[in-house]
């Protein structure tokens, strides 16, 4: 019986809200068996609830009797249904089929709907909340007037989610949705919150630990973090409010991590050093720093936006709709991005946006329109394919071919590199390569080219001859950019295990060293090189009544595919030894040198090899950032520049690096001849490699040459070492001149009979490898590498990058000195490319000097 106002009955008016006075009973949860439409759920059992606004309510079997009886009699009107949420308007899950008793519980079966099988099944409506009245009373008066009482009756039930029960001690309201009436819990379903409370702190507090583990926290901080979020949990019974406090405790460890504190917080919620105000002081002042932090970043990212955003709609010759699509890459800017990579985004959209105006002008010309960009079809590859066969077949029966001057490599065996760089260029030269076919095969005139260009014929055999004779292009990583303009980005794998300390071995609860095992990108500027030639009237063979000079033509392309090739392995190994250099360089400040000037021109460092020094420039030939190594040389307080060959340089004294091995530079004047000069005081700055072992290729007396000559091969076993274990990097490759090379091979270690394994020589003699490294000579002039050098590393680590493929310019007429015309045409050609080793590797490359001690 009820003990307070909740035994007074409520007439109700007409509606359709349920009568005042109901209470809501939360019982079991609820099975669905979707193949069978009935079930039986419990609406609640036998006992005694207390609620401290509504009093104790008790519950007995005798009301569980009328309650049956009012169902049978159909005492409420209607059917009972089990609605949604206590919502009769939204439809009924299911109807309430029989009402019985089972040991103290009263039970029913219902028969389900479609709607409430969805409820159940698929929207986690699982729990059952019975609505029931102690004593309805009807809402229609009988004969003599009166409201017939009918006692205690079942009304109907709701189908809820799991409510917010704030203390499952207590009996207290469920969530608002039960429309606020007083609400009890089934003991039964009680007991199973309060399992399901204790697993859900169990494994929160589990996830706790294991993410203080990756903290910087003594062991007794550790322990402390975890009594006070264990503390902070007891009464709480909400999940989403569970994992915030593990947040917010988590956030306060952080704070205590990074403070580098090892003192150990007494930690007392209801008092104490650390109080749940200091813990909500902090936690506030960490979230106004996350604030003003997410600010900054916010700010960062607009302004990195605003880089892009603008530098597209200053482009010109792109139209407004091709811009705001290009703009739409504005999603991927992060605030990690810098400037410079921003500006080389905006850039590469610059360049699709101009290949996609290219596709819309050939498409005018009747080119037809390719969306996007303009690609090679097989047409047109099968087109290139065919001139160079027709081209080939001349060639091979000219003297240049025959005597060697002509590689004409198979299609089959052309490096892959030298294959993506040609099929670039014939994408972008389709229209001239369609016309020299139509051509050579007669339909333009039997082997006659009537043109006023230096036929593309010509540039694309070059660039072929030039890069499948490129043996230099084996030791690194070759890549083409074709949309990149100033800037290209290098991809590289960087591996750090400097954090492993102790052989690995990490006690409980310390922090585990990680392996930084990462692939990154590193930004390459791109340059021009460019290189003029002049070309005999023989070559041109534009006359319309003129076959082609075939030999004439031959020797042109063999001459300019050599100059290039020479060029681009020149750079390549300058700039392998430079890297090497620089890794681990040490500086030489204001070494003074003043004793060397005595009416001389030649200065030697104390310490050797130089380091070449590096300047960045952009395509403008602007300075992009501060020089690495540089050399600073003052006589007599008067800095000397170095001499930069252009002619242009005023009278005076400059510098010139004759050799980085020995550390010798000779001064000249401006026209490059060298001059003395007597200094009172003369100093020199620069950076010197130590990345290296050096060997004095002098021999001893008494001392038979190969036997000395196995002190280089040791030197380079050494090196080798080093890079393994010091390191962690194999070399696979070694780097010389082909002197060197043959000096290598007169050691005693290549005796046939004292001949170790990984050591050998080819067929011809050549060097075939030292230590298993396999060797290679360089076939470019005027190296830095000399005949001192021997560069060890790792194939890949440096990059060479074709932006744009080598192209000649339109053919002029060539002038001498004085302006008078010469009976011959003259072209440059270009080559837009990177070379470059991101400076976290530079590590891969190491060095050997064998050197003259006596000689220097």
């Amino acid at each position: 019986m009820f003990k307070s106002h909740l035994a007074a009955s409520v007439v109700l008016a007409l509606s359709s809200s349920a009568p005042q006075g109901v209470i809501h009973l939360l019982s079991d949860a609820v099975k669905v068996d979707t193949s069978n439409k009935r079930s039986i759920v419990t609406i609640t059992r036998t006992g005694t609830f207390y609620d401290p606004r509504y009093g104790e309510f008790e519950l007995t079997q005798q009301m569980f009797d009328s309650m049956i009886k009012n169902f049978n009699e159909g005492v409420f009107g209607q059917e009972i249904n089990i609605d949604i949420a206590h919502k009769p308007e939204d439809g009924a899950g299911a109807v309430v089929r029989r009402l019985f008793t089972d040991r103290g519980r009263l039970r029913a079966e219902v028969e389900w709907y479609e709607l409430g099988v969805n409820k159940v099944t698929k929207d986690g409506f699982k729990y059952l909340s019975a609505e029931i009245h102690p004593n309805y009373v009807s809402n229609e008066a009988g004969q003599d007037g009166q409201y017939q009482q009918f006692g205690p009756t079942l009304l109907g039930a709701g189908l809820v989610t799991r409510p917010c029960i704030k203390n499952l001690d207590k009996i207290e309201l469920s969530e608002a949705s039960l429309h606020d009436c007083p609400t009890y819990l089934a003991e039964s379903l009680a007991n199973k919150f309060s399992e399901e409370r204790q697993t859900m702190w169990k494994q929160l507090i589990a996830l706790f630990e294991k993410q203080l583990k990756g903290l910087k926290l003594t062991a007794e901080q550790h322990t402390a973090m975890v009594k006070l979020l264990t503390d902070s949990l007891n009464g709480v019974s909400e999940e989403e409010k569970a994992k915030s406090l593990s947040d917010q405790v988590l956030d306060t460890a952080k704070l205590l991590s990074v403070s580098g504190t090892t003192d150990t917080p007494v930690i007392n919620l209801n008092g104490g050093s650390l109080t749940e105000e200091d813990v909500v002081r902090i936690l506030g002042e960490q979230a106004t720093k996350t604030a003003t932090a997410q600010a900054e970043q916010q700010q960062k990212l607009e302004a990195r936006v605003k880089i892009f955003t603008d530098a597209i709609d200053n482009a010109e010759g792109l139209s407004d709709d091709i811009k705001k699509e290009l703009k739409e890459a504005k999603d991927l800017i992060t605030t990690e991005m810098t400037e410079e990579q921003v500006t080389k985004l905006a850039e590469n959209q610059i360049s699709h946006g101009n290949q996609k105006m290219v596709s819309v002008q050939l498409g005018e010309m009747g080119f037809g329109h390719v969306a996007g960009s303009v690609t090679q079809t097989p047409d047109q590859q099968r087109e290139s394919l065919q001139l160079q066969s027709q081209i080939h077949s001349a060639l091979r029966n000219t003297n240049t071919y025959s005597l060697g001057q002509l590689n004409l490599t198979e299609e089959k065996e052309l490096p892959v590199f030298a294959r993506q760089v040609l099929a670039e260029f014939d994408r972008l030269h389709h229209r001239q390569i369609h016309a020299e076919r139509l051509a050579l095969t007669g339909q333009g005139g039997a082997n006659v080219i009537s043109d006023t260009e230096l036929p593309v014929s010509v540039q694309r055999e070059v660039i072929r001859e030039a890069l499948s004779d490129l043996n230099v292009l084996q030791l690194v990583q070759t890549l083409t950019d074709f949309s990149a303009s100033a800037t290209t980005n290098i991809p590289y794998e960087n591996r750090d295990v400097s954090a492993i300390m102790g052989d690995g071995i990490v006690f409980e609860h310390n922090t585990i060293p990680k392996v930084k095992n990462s692939q990154r990108m590193d930004l390459a500027y791109v340059l021009p090189m460019k290189v003029a030639f002049e070309v005999s009237n023989e070559l041109m063979h534009f006359s319309k009544s003129s076959t082609i000079n075939w030999d004439a033509w031959g020797r042109n392309v063999a001459t300019a595919s050599r100059i290039i090739k020479e060029l681009v392995a020149r750079r390549i190994v300058n700039t392998m030894q430079r890297v090497a250099d620089s890794h681990l360089a040490a500086k030489a400040n204001n070494e003074d040198i003043a004793a060397q000037l005595q009416s001389a021109y030649i200065i030697k460092t104390a310490q050797f090899p130089i380091v070449a020094p590096h300047q960045q420039y952009d395509l403008q030939g602007n300075t992009v950032g501060a020089p690495e190594n540089p050399i600073t040389l003052t006589i007599d307080g008067q800095q000397v520049q170095p001499f930069d060959g252009s002619g242009k340089q005023t009278a005076g004294t400059y510098y010139v690096v004759q050799s980085y091995n020995l550390g010798k530079l000779v001064l000249v004047d401006e026209a490059g001849e060298l001059k003395s000069v007597t200094a009172t005081n003369a100093s020199i700055t620069y950076s010197y490699a130590t990345n290296i072992v050096k060997v004095d290729s002098d021999i001893l007396d008494g001392m038979a040459p190969e036997k000395h000559y196995n002190k280089l091969l040791q030197a380079i076993g050494r090196r080798k070492a080093i890079m393994k274990d010091d390191r962690f990097v194999t070399p696979d490759f070694l780097l010389m001149s082909n002197t060197l090379n043959d000096t290598c091979t007169n050691a005693e270690t290549f005796v046939a009979s004292m001949k170790r394994s990984g050591t050998d020589t080819t067929p011809q003699g050549d060097l075939e490898m030292v230590k298993s490294l396999p060797a290679f000579s360089t076939n470019a002039p005027a190296t830095h590498l000399g005949d001192e050098r021997i560069i060890m590393g790792q194939k890949g680590a440096l990059t060479y990058t074709v932006v744009k493929p080598f192209t000649l310019s339109e053919m002029q007429e060539a002038r001498d000195a004085n302006g008078q015309l010469k009976g011959g045409k003259e072209a440059y050609g270009e080559e837009y490319n990177a070379i470059h080793c991101p400076k976290p590797i530079r590590n891969r490359f190491t060095s050997v000097l064998f050197y003259s001690a006596t000689g220097r």
